[in-house]
């Protein structure tokens, strides 16, 4: 309904576009890397530097001002309720965390393009591989073994970005 879902006071047009208003990340995204909409509320700038680096429960949910913070939370969509809760870190964890959402975009993103590819070329000629096949093909190859560090059969290092090359040779 317009209000800082921390304070409860309202936001109206004139204070939205004002430097009192900030876009705040409910996991903070230094702990989450999760920058979607889902993660993100409108709230006041005082309001944010008293959440800090937390989420909102473990910033206000041994305070006064919880019961009315959990109410404004309630009429939230699902996606953002859920990180009101005294588990949220725990929960976002158990969800698989930064990697499992990337990887799920990841596969949204291949698709919008092999999409975009079909209406600008044949699109018989349009192959999009799963992640999980190309990653069992590198496996079953022996080709994590051209890359240091490498743990599992079908694991690469992430840190190392010369496995996009062998994942395109792969795909190819």
């Amino acid at each position: 309904d317009r209000r800082c879902p921390f304070s409860g006071e309202v936001i109206g047009i004139g204070r939205l576009l004002s430097d009192e208003v900030e876009i705040e990340h409910l996991i903070p995204f230094a702990d989450c890397w999760d920058d979607s909409a889902t993660n993100k509320v409108v709230c006041l700038r005082s309001a944010n530097r008293l959440k800090g680096k937390q989420t909102p429960f473990e910033a206000f949910g041994t305070g006064p001002e919880w019961e009315s913070i959990a109410q404004r939370a309630a009429g939230l969509p699902k996606g953002k309720r859920w990180r009101f809760a005294p588990d949220a870190r725990q929960r976002f964890a158990d969800q698989g965390g930064f990697l499992a959402r990337q990887l799920n975009e990841t596969g949204w993103l291949a698709r919008v393009a092999r999409t975009y590819m079909a209406a600008v070329t044949d699109p018989n000629r349009i192959h999009v591989l799963p992640g999980r096949l190309t990653a069992t093909i590198r496996g079953k190859w022996g080709l994590n073994n051209l890359l240091p560090d490498h743990n599992f059969s079908d694991a690469k290092n992430r840190k190392d970005h010369r496995h996009h090359a062998i994942d395109a040779m792969v795909a190819a």
